[in-house]
C-alpha cells in the first residue's frame, strides 16, 4: 500500500514529503498518515520548569507537590524538588523536572495538515488473494487496470486507487477532530466470487469503518512519539516529535462457490438414506411398543414391502 503525495503545512509553507508524513513506513495490513505533529526541537538533559500543560503549579507553601526524586505524572522526568518561575508566563511558578528539556509542549511547535491537502491524498491498493478449495488465485489488480482511475462504488468499484477525502465523506464525524487528534479507520476488502463463471469476473467490494475518531471524551484519536537523536560540541541532544494520524486497517474477506455434480448427487443419496432409516426407526417403536403376535408379523410384512419399494 502507498500513499504518495506532497504537501505545504500552515503558512510557513513547511514541507512535508512521504517519508514525514507516512509514519512508520512500514505496517502489517496497515499504513499511518500523519495529520499533526508537535515538535519540540534541540531538548538536552538537564533541570527545567515543566509545561504549564501538566498545572503542576506550585508556591512556598506547596512544594510538597514537587517532591524531589518522585516522577511527574506525564512521566516526561522527575520533580527537582524546587519551585521555579514557568518558562511560558514567569509571572507564574510550577514545579521543577529534571529530563529532557524544554519539556515537550512548553515551547513545542505545531504542525498540522489542512482538510483541503489531506483530502486530495490518494491511497494504493494492491492485494492478491488464494482460494485453496479451488486453487484459484486472485488479485485486485489486472491487465487492464487504468492507473488514472479513482475509485467510485458506482462509476468505477474495481478501481485500486481511493480518494482520502471520499473515504472521510462516508463518516459523520467531526473532521477537525480527526485531524487534531487522529483516528483509526478499516478498510474491508470483500471478495465474493462464484466460480461457475470465468474468474476474471470477480472484483472486491469495498466497505469502509470509522473504529476510533477524534472526539471520543474517554480516549480520542491516536497518537504517538518518536525522537532523532545527534551530538553538537560533545553535548547529546534531540528533536521531539509526537504525531497524531490516521491509521488504516486492511482486512480481507472472501466467500466463494462452483457447482460440483458429485457433491450433488452424494447429497441426494445422504438424504435417501436418512429417510429409509427414520422409516425403520418408527417400525423399530411400533413393534417393541406392540408385542402382540399378529401385529407383529403384520408389522414385518409392511417393513419387507416398505424395504424392497425403498431400493
Amino acid at each position: 500500500m502507498k500513499v504518495p503525495s506532497t504537501l505545504a503545512i500552515n503558512y510557513s509553507r513547511i514541507v512535508w514529503d512521504m517519508t514525514e508524513y507516512g509514519i512508520p513506513p512500514l505496517e502489517n495490513n496497515a499504513f499511518f498518515i500523519a495529520t499533526r505533529q508537535i515538535v519540540t526541537y534541540d531538548q538536552t538533559e538537564g533541570h527545567c520548569p515543566s509545561a504549564l500543560k501538566s498545572k503542576l503549579y506550585c508556591d512556598n507553601e506547596m512544594r510538597k507537590r514537587c517532591q524531589a526524586g518522585k516522577a511527574t505524572p506525564s512521566t516526561s522526568g522527575f520533580f527537582t524538588g524546587n519551585c521555579v518561575p514557568s518558562q511560558e508566563n514567569a509571572s507564574i511558578n510550577v514545579c521543577e523536572i529534571n529530563g529532557w528539556c524544554p519539556e515537550e509542549s512548553s515551547v513545542s511547535a505545531d504542525y498540522q495538515i489542512s482538510i483541503y491537502d489531506l483530502s486530495n491524498f490518494t491511497i494504493f491498493i494492491k492485494t492478491a488473494v488464494t482460494f485453496q478449495r479451488f486453487n484459484i488465485h486472485l488479485r485486485n489488480l489486472r491487465d487492464d487496470t487504468n492507473f488514472s482511475c479513482r475509485y467510485h462504488s458506482i462509476r468505477d468499484p474495481r478501481c485500486p486507487i481511493f480518494r482520502l477525502g471520499d473515504i472521510l465523506e462516508k463518516f459523520q464525524t467531526n473532521m477537525l477532530a480527526l485531524l487534531k487528534e487522529g483516528g483509526v479507520i478499516e478498510i474491508e476488502q470483500k471478495w465474493t466470487c462464484n466460480f461457475d463463471y470465468d474468474k476474471r469476473l470477480c472484483y472486491p467490494d469495498y466497505v469502509f469503518r470509522l473504529l476510533q475518531s477524534g472526539d471520543d471524551k474517554q480516549s480520542p484519536g491516536i497518537n504517538y512519539r518518536m525522537a532523532h537523536k545527534y551530538r553538537l560540541n560533545n553535548t547529546t541532544y534531540r528533536t521531539l516529535s509526537k504525531v497524531h494520524g490516521l491509521r488504516f486497517i486492511v482486512s480481507i474477506s472472501g466467500i466463494a462457490g462452483r457447482f460440483n455434480a458429485v457433491q450433488l448427487f452424494l447429497a441426494i443419496g445422504s438424504g435417501i438414506g436418512y429417510m429409509v432409516i427414520a422409516g425403520l426407526d418408527n417400525l423399530f417403536r411400533i413393534i417393541v411398543s406392540n408385542p402382540d403376535s399378529s401385529k407383529v408379523n403384520d408389522v414385518y410384512s409392511l417393513l419387507g414391502t416398505l424395504t424392497l419399494s425403498s431400493f
